[in-house]
């Protein structure tokens, strides 16, 4: 089962995307802490995060920034999402700084779950290569 770090603002419950995921087979660990987060890094590597970009303890940009100096984008795939930051340039931000989706919400289910596997995937297709 692929473990997903997912890390979410106060601004919406998450539960419906968390519940979606699992349901389509992922372990999901929830935080809202994203100096937390890394410190977990040192221990345990998951196989994805999806992150907000409104996190506690740095921006989400900021925090792609800090687990893009660890790992590669093949070893561990990074979605940025916000509802705030809908711009074309946050986008274009967001995979300039590694991450490999960034997603406008309100995030539809099924397209959440069709970019994870697509970055999974891609991800797969990396460490094959």
């Amino acid at each position: 089962m692929k473990k997903i770090y997912y890390l979410h603002d106060d601004q919406e419950d998450p539960s419906n995307r968390i519940n979606f995921l699992e349901i389509a087979g992922f372990d999901v660990t929830v935080m809202q802490d994203a100096r937390k987060c890394l410190a977990l890094l040192e221990n345990e590597v998951p196989d994805m995060i999806i992150s907000d970009v409104l996190i506690h303890g740095m921006t989400g940009f900021e925090f792609c920034l800090a687990v893009r100096q660890r790992f590669s984008p093949s070893r561990v795939p990074f979605l940025l999402c916000s509802g705030i930051y809908k711009g074309s340039t946050f986008q274009e931000e967001a995979l300039r700084i590694g991450a490999q989706h960034y997603l406008i919400a309100p995030v539809q289910l099924d397209e959440l779950i069709r970019v994870v596997h697509q970055a999974a995937a891609n991800a797969g297709e990396a460490d094959a290569a």
